[in-house]
């Protein structure tokens, strides 16, 4: 199991996973964004985090269907009330 891009969903990492293989269990938070929230309905580009707070937004994980499916964070990604980054 590599838990890579092509494996079947079974096999990949969760995030709780991947913090501890990479060991940043000390520096990784998730943050929910609640309706109301300044970031709404921003994208990622937008919303400057790195450059104004110096936070890394590296995956967002958004509810559907009772899954919550994690994506990686791309610039274009348009926040969304009870996403969590």
């Amino acid at each position: 199991m590599d838990g890579g891009p092509g494996a079947d969903a079974q096999d990949r990492l969760s995030v709780d996973d991947l913090v501890k293989v990479y060991a940043i269990d000390d520096q990784f938070l998730q943050l929910r964004i609640e309706s109301g929230s300044p970031l709404l309905p921003q994208t990622l580009g937008q919303a400057l985090l790195q450059c104004r707070f110096g936070v890394i937004v590296v995956a967002v994980s958004r509810p559907s269907r009772g899954d919550a499916a994690v994506k990686p964070a791309l610039v274009q990604t348009k926040y969304r009330a009870g996403d969590t980054l």
